[in-house]
């Protein structure tokens, strides 16, 4: 067909990728895409999201997609004859100069969905399969209200035509893979209900279903089954993926743990799935918790701060230090 031509607009080109991932996504057995599906899934909602995101960018200025907005050059632009920027400078300069807000989890979101993409594309992606449908989930979800929100009102009418039939193919793949997911949520609730209060968010998958007990065995995520052979692994990538944790990550390094006696394994600011908050400090070793630890400045040991004695003492050298005082009060 030699008079054929390849006419793929930005948004009907991010549609069609977008289609392409709802349909990877629901070809699974069980709920749980072939891995073929999930590389194809990453791909192309990766490519998605990018140019949708710009293409929102090029209604604000066609020069804000240019790498450097300053050296942009119209002619450069029609001829798609230049380097653009990344999707993490996307989102901020939606942010900042367009003035849409992004939340933080969905940035998130975006952002290990670019990991993964580049993981997948330069040297292979290792990764539990309801992980990277977890994740997708999120940023489909991001994205219909990008779209809906945000793309969509500043379409011309032919466009909107053409959106709004693709948009009926993927909320229909959407469906299936969602209620996958919301019952396997819905089940873990159940399961999780009791355990609440040691029950953190899982790295890969973002949902709160890592629950740490005591012992040595290792540590999984009850929803997506990725495993870390032990508890300091586990504590490690948990302060590597939360900003919070990482600023204090450290802070109890060497110190012991005033249930279990075990040694760094410690860490400040956690966030379980009721709990959270700076001060906030849990024990990867054996999963207990307080809202905050001190060091005793007598014996150095760590404790929870008591109203009923002195707040830098630990309640044993507290009480020693007023028999002592009551011993001398009482020789004079």
């Amino acid at each position: 067909m030699p008079n054929e031509q390849v006419n793929f607009p930005p948004v009907l080109n991010g549609m069609d990728y977008l289609v392409s991932v709802v349909e990877n996504l629901a070809e699974s057995e069980d709920g749980v895409p072939s891995p073929r599906g999930l590389k194809y899934a990453v791909l192309h909602l990766q490519a998605a999201s990018e140019v949708l995101i710009k293409a929102r960018l090029v209604h604000e200025h066609w020069s804000l997609v240019f790498k450097d907005p300053g050296r942009a050059s119209r002619q450069k632009y029609e001829d798609g004859d230049f380097v653009s920027c990344e999707l993490g400078e996307a989102l901020n300069r939606l942010r900042d100069i367009v003035g849409i807000t992004i939340h933080d989890k969905d940035k998130k979101a975006l952002d290990t969905l670019t990991r993964s993409r580049n993981a997948l594309q330069h040297y292979g992606l290792t990764t539990p399969a309801r992980a990277v449908a977890a994740r997708s989930a999120q940023v489909l979800d991001f994205l219909l209200r990008f779209i809906h929100e945000q793309l969509r009102p500043q379409l011309a009418e032919a466009e909107r035509t053409v959106l709004d039939e693709e948009m009926e193919h993927v909320r229909n793949g959407i469906w299936d893979i969602t209620s996958f997911l919301n019952m396997r949520l819905r089940r873990l609730q159940t399961e999780l209900q009791d355990v609440q209060d040691r029950t953190i968010e899982c790295g890969e998958c973002t949902e709160y279903a890592v629950v740490i007990d005591d012992g040595d065995a290792a540590v999984s995520c009850r929803f997506c089954h990725i495993t870390w052979p032990n508890k300091a692994a586990a504590m490690s990538d948990y302060a590597e993926r939360h900003e919070s944790v990482a600023m204090s990550f450290g802070e109890f390094m060497g110190l012991t743990c005033p249930n279990c006696q075990r040694e760094d394994l410690l860490v400040d600011s956690v966030q379980t799935a009721i709990e959270c908050g700076p001060g906030f400090v849990m024990c990867f070793g054996c999963g207990s918790t307080w809202q905050c630890l001190e060091t005793c400045s007598s014996c150095s040991i760590l404790f929870e701060p008591n109203s009923a004695h002195r707040p830098d003492l630990c309640a044993e050298c507290a009480a020693n230090t007023g028999r002592a005082t009551a011993n001398t009060e009482g020789a004079q």
